[in-house]
């Protein structure tokens, strides 16, 4: 459901969906008590650094007001058999050709105008959205059993090594 704050990037993955839907979404979601979860793919070929930009400040803006309770930041990821994998070998994006070693999320597989620099710490930055009182104040006060604290307790730990992928990276 949320991927990218771009409707260019949407479109270009046929995602069905406009932004305004997905802010939507997230809030309806959310206000129906449902644990809405992000799944953000950086690093479309056609996305400038300010789209990129535009996504990490969306999923600031739906913790910010309690919308989203996770995240998960990517680098956009082609995989063979899919529209965007056919897109890729026909416009010259595919990096590293079928050499499917190499398509470990480490580095991006896509050629992209944003620098690998730039979208690596851009992935780190995104973890570092969560990093605000208005967000802990909605996730905590939403706990309601010993398994959504369990659940915390083990997401806090990933989310933490999160905070460290591409240590040495700066968006």
């Amino acid at each position: 459901m949320l991927e990218s704050a771009n409707q260019k990037t949407l479109d270009a993955l046929n995602k069905g969906q406009t932004v305004e839907q997905i802010y939507r979404a997230c809030q309806w979601a959310s206000e129906a008590g449902l644990h809405v979860n992000g799944t953000i793919m950086l690093g479309h070929p056609n996305e400038t650094i300010e789209d990129t930009e535009r996504t990490v400040e969306m999923v600031r803006t739906l913790f910010r007001h309690g919308w989203l309770r996770t995240v998960q930041f990517t680098l956009l990821m082609a995989y063979p058999g899919t529209q965007l994998f056919k897109d890729a070998e026909r416009n010259g994006w595919l990096r590293y050709a079928h050499d499917w070693p190499s398509y470990d999320m480490r580095t991006p597989a896509l050629t992209s105008p944003v620098s690998d620099d730039q979208l690596l710490g851009l992935v780190r930055r995104g973890y570092q959205t969560a990093l605000s009182p208005q967000y802990a104040w909605h996730y905590f006060r939403t706990l309601r059993t010993w398994d959504e604290i369990a659940f915390l307790w083990r997401g806090l730990k990933l989310f933490l090594g999160h905070l460290t992928d591409f240590a040495g990276v700066h968006a």
